[in-house]
C-alpha cells in the first residue's frame, strides 16, 4: 500500500518531466511487481525490475557482488536538489542515517579512495517481541503491586485501580511499564497467576516448528545483556569492556551454587579465543534457561501452540481471546509487524464483528521485558541505573533498498531509478510509510502521531525511547559470515551446527520436552568454538 501511494505521488509530481531529453515524451509510469521472489536476490541482474525493496538479505555479499549500482550521489545530495524542487525536504538521506548504518553500508571502498560507496539503503525495520493484551491485564489486575498485601500469590498483585503498581522492568515508578514483571522470577509468578483465571499466558505459531518462540529468546537475551554488550556478538571485540561468562568444570559442565549458575568476567579479543567467550555468555544461558522453562510448562501454553497453527491463525486467536467462550490469552510471541498483517488479512475486522467492546477496550503493545533475571521489583528499583533501565530492541529484518546494476549502461533509466529511490526517502514518504504500515524505518525523520493507529503510535514511541541494537559490523568476522546470521540473535547465537563441518543446525526444539537447558548450552558452547572461521 505504501509503494502504491509513493507511485501515485511520484507520477503526479513528475507528469511534466522529460526523463528522455529530446524525445518529446513527458511523465513516467511506475510498474509494481509485488511478488516475493527469494531467487531474484541471488540473480538480481537477470530481473527486469529496476528498484528493489528486500528483506533478509546478506548485505555484505550483495555489496561485494556489484549487482547493484553505486548510489552515493543519491545519499549525499540534498533531496530537493536531486528531485529538482519536487520536494520541500532539504536534507540528504545520509543525514537521516544512524552512524552505525553509514559505517556498515559503506564498509567496502570499491574505488580505494578512502570514502566507501553506498550500494543500498536500509528499508523497513521490525523487532522480535512479546505482544501483550493490555486490556486483559487491566480487566483482571495482572499487574504487580508496589506493596504486597499478604503472602499468597493473589496478594502480590493489584486489587483495584487505586493500588499502586510496582516499578516494572525499568526500575522506576510512574512509567508505562509499571506493574509488569520486573524480573524473570516475577514473570513466572505472573504466569501462575494468569492460570488462576482459566487464561493462558503464552501463544505462538507452531506450524513453523516452534519458530516463533525465538522471538521470546531474542527479546529476553538483548534486554538481559543490554545493547552495548549484545553488539559484541557482531563485532567480536569488547575492547576494554568485559562480559559475564559462565563457569564450567573440566568436562564442560556448568557450575551451579544455590541453584544459580556461577560466572566470572572476560574480555572479547578477536585475536584470541573469542568464539568460546562469546558462546559462554551468562545472559545467553539465562535466555536459554527461561526459554526452556516456557517450552516445558505446557499449562502456560495456549492449546494451539502444539497443534500446528499458522501465524495468521494464532494472530486471530489472540485478538479474539477476550470474546466470551474463547480462551483469554495474555501474550503472543511475534514480530512487531504482526498488527500490519492482522489488518491486511482482515483479522482485526473479523475480531470486531459482533463484539462491541473490541474497538475501545483492546490495546496491544510490545511488552517491556525484564533486565534482571532473579529477584523482585524492589531489588530492581534499588539497583537500577540513574534514569532506569531502557528497553532494548533489535532490528531483525535485513531489509535493503537498491537499484539493479543491469541498467548501468542506460543513463536515463539510471537517473529515473535514482530519483524514484530518493523520493522514497523524503520526509513525506518516510512518514507515510509508518502511517501506512505501523512499522518504522530506523532513520531520523518525524511522524505526526495523530495520524497513527494506537498500535502504530505505541511502536513509534517505543522506538524513540529504546536502546536500538543494529545488527551491523564492519569486522570481517561478521561480513564474511553474514549468511549464517538470518534472524540474527535468535537464529545464530542460539542454534549450533551438529558438527564442525557443514552448516546443519540443531534446532531449539531439542529443548522443552526433548532436552534441558544445561545440556543444550554445554553442547552449544562446544560447537561454537568452530562456528566462525
Amino acid at each position: 500500500q505504501w509503494v502504491r501511494k509513493v507511485k501515485t505521488r511520484f507520477e503526479a509530481d513528475f507528469e511534466d518531466y522529460e526523463f528522455e531529453p529530446g524525445s518529446g515524451k513527458k511523465g513516467v509510469q511506475v510498474l509494481i511487481d509485488d511478488t516475493k521472489d527469494d531467487a531474484s536476490l541471488q540473480t538480481i541482474t537477470a530481473s527486469s525490475n529496476n528498484v528493489f525493496f528486500t528483506e533478509w538479505v546478506d548485505i555484505p555479499a550483495l555489496n561485494r557482488s556489484r549487482n547493484t549500482i553505486d548510489i552515493s550521489d543519491v545519499v549525499t545530495t540534498p533531496l530537493n536538489t536531486l528531485l529538482e524542487g519536487r520536494t520541500t525536504d532539504t536534507r540528504t538521506i545520509e543525514s537521516k542515517l544512524y552512524d552505525e548504518t553509514k559505517e556498515f553500508f559503506t564498509f567496502m571502498d570499491a574505488d580505494q579512495d578512502g570514502k566507501g560507496e553506498y550500494y543500498g539503503l536500509p528499508h523497513y525495520s521490525t523487532f522480535p517481541a512479546v505482544i501483550y493484551n493490555r486490556q486483559l491485564f487491566e480487566d483482571n489486575g495482572w499487574y504487580f503491586a508496589e506493596t504486597a498485601t499478604g503472602t499468597t500469590l493473589e496478594d502480590q498483585f493489584v486489587s483495584d485501580f487505586n493500588t499502586v503498581k510496582s516499578c516494572g522492568p525499568d526500575g522506576k515508578l510512574g512509567t508505562d511499564d509499571d506493574g509488569l514483571p520486573a524480573t524473570w522470577d516475577e514473570m513466572w509468578l505472573l504466569c501462575n497467576y494468569i492460570r488462576t483465571f482459566n487464561a493462558k499466558p503464552f501463544l505462538w505459531a507452531s506450524a513453523d516448528a516452534k519458530g516463533y518462540t525465538k522471538y521470546l529468546l531474542s527479546s529476553a537475551y538483548t534486554n538481559l545483556v543490554g545493547q552495548k554488550k549484545a553488539s559484541y556478538n557482531y563485532t567480536a571485540d569488547s575492547g576494554e569492556d568485559t562480559i559475564n561468562v559462565v563457569k564450567t568444570d573440566a568436562s564442560g559442565n556448568l557450575l551451579f551454587k544455590d541453584g544459580k549458575v556461577e560466572y566470572t568476567t572476560a574480555k572479547i579479543d578477536p585475536e584470541g579465543d573469542y568464539r568460546s567467550i562469546i558462546a559462554s555468555e551468562l545472559e545467553k544461558y539465562q535466555a536459554i534457561e527461561l526459554y526452556d522453562k516456557v517450552l516445558d510448562t505446557s499449562d502456560w501454553q495456549h492449546d494451539e501452540c502444539n497443534l500446528g497453527a499458522a501465524y495468521l491463525d494464532t494472530q486471530g486467536f489472540f485478538v479474539e481471546s477476550r470474546k466470551p467462550g474463547n480462551t483469554p490469552t495474555a501474550m503472543l510471541l511475534e514480530g512487531s509487524y504482526w498488527y500490519n498483517e492482522c489488518e491486511e488479512t482482515g483479522t482485526l475486522t473479523n475480531a470486531k464483528y459482533g463484539y462491541d467492546k473490541f474497538d475501545d477496550e483492546n490495546t496491544f503493545e510490545m511488552m517491556a521485558l525484564p533486565h534482571v533475571y532473579n529477584g523482585r521489583a524492589a531489588d530492581v528499583k534499588a539497583s537500577a541505573p540513574q534514569g532506569g533501565y531502557k528497553r532494548v530492541i533489535t532490528d531483525q529484518s535485513d531489509s535493503f533498498a537498491c537499484i539493479n546494476a543491469n541498467i548501468a549502461s542506460d543513463p536515463n533509466r539510471v537517473k529515473l531509478a535514482k530519483m524514484f529511490l530518493a523520493y522514497c526517502y523524503t520526509q513525506e514518504s518516510l512518514e507515510e510509510f509508518t502511517v501506512e504500515t505501523d512499522c518504522v524505518r530506523l532513520m531520523d525523520y518525524e511522524v505526526d502521531t495523530a495520524k497513527l493507529s494506537a498500535y502504530g503510535k505505541h511502536i513509534w514511541e517505543t522506538v524513540q525511547n529504546s536502546d536500538i541494537l543494529l545488527p551491523y559490523s564492519n569486522h570481517e568476522i561478521y561480513t564474511n559470515n553474514k549468511r549464517m546470521m538470518t534472524m540474527h540473535i535468535e537464529g545464530t547465537f542460539f542454534e549450533y551446527p551438529t558438527s564442525s563441518v557443514g552448516g546443519t543446525r540443531r534446532p531449539l526444539e531439542l529443548l522443552g520436552e526433548n532436552g534441558d537447558a544445561k545440556t543444550y548450552f554445554k553442547n552449544y558452547m562446544e560447537s561454537r568454538k568452530q562456528w566462525w572461521k
